[in-house]
């Protein structure tokens, strides 16, 4: 609260409408002031460098996201548009709720307890106070499917092992994402600890366009 005090001499008072409209134009003043000093900047729109939304299933998704400098970020996410009201923080900062969140320049976030067969929008926040959206400027979004596969596809996984530039020492802590046709990509982890092997199952592929679970064979084209 902002108090103004103004001191007239006995012998020269100003009229009771003057003094009252001097002490109103002071206190808006001092408060604009205040308030533009001290509040929060508006948020900015920008796009990131990349969003995917990986590893779907009926009641769980993945946000994978990357930028072009290191910086912290949580997701935002709801069942109306620009009404998203829940928030989870990158998996990387999980364990440190309650402290200052690390800055990376790859980020992922799991959406859990999903409702199936729901659209979902979200938006992604940087700690500069910026608000990653698509490039129209609109929300993300996605559908969760109505169930799972019925039967498991009798398809073996991919799989690999990923080498730093050297091509002798594993690369640790770092992601892998794989595409095939037009389905929502799958992502897997390289912990810190290994020989930098992967492994991805390839049963539970859902399509874009439907939602409905992706038949592959072995011709199909990974990317």
């Amino acid at each position: 609260m902002i108090y103004s005090d103004l001191y007239v001499h006995n012998e020269n008072k100003l009229p009771t409408v003057v003094g009252f409209l001097f002490v109103l134009f002071v206190t808006i003043f001092f408060s604009r002031l205040f308030l533009d000093s001290a509040g929060p900047s508006k948020a900015t729109l920008k796009v990131a460098k990349r969003v995917e939304v990986v590893n779907l299933s009926p009641t769980q998704v993945s946000i994978f996201w990357q930028t072009d400098k290191q910086e912290s970020g949580w997701v935002i996410y709801g069942e109306m548009n620009n009404l998203e009201n829940k928030i989870i923080f990158d998996e990387k900062d999980i364990n440190n709720l309650g402290q200052k969140k690390g800055k990376y320049i790859v980020h992922l976030a799991t959406l859990k307890e999903l409702i199936p067969g729901k659209k979902y929008f979200f938006k992604i926040v940087t700690d500069n106070n910026q608000i990653i959206v698509q490039p129209d400027g609109k929300s993300f979004s996605f559908i969760t499917p109505q169930g799972g596969p019925n039967g498991l596809q009798n398809i073996s996984p991919a799989f690999g092992k990923i080498l730093q530039s050297n091509s002798v020492n594993p690369l640790i802590n770092s992601y892998i994402i794989l595409s095939i046709k037009d389905s929502y990509p799958l992502l897997t982890q390289i912990k810190s600890e290994g020989d930098g092997s992967w492994l991805i199952p390839l049963n539970q592929l859902y399509k874009k366009d439907s939602q409905n679970i992706q038949t592959i064979s072995d011709k199909d084209k990974i990317i």
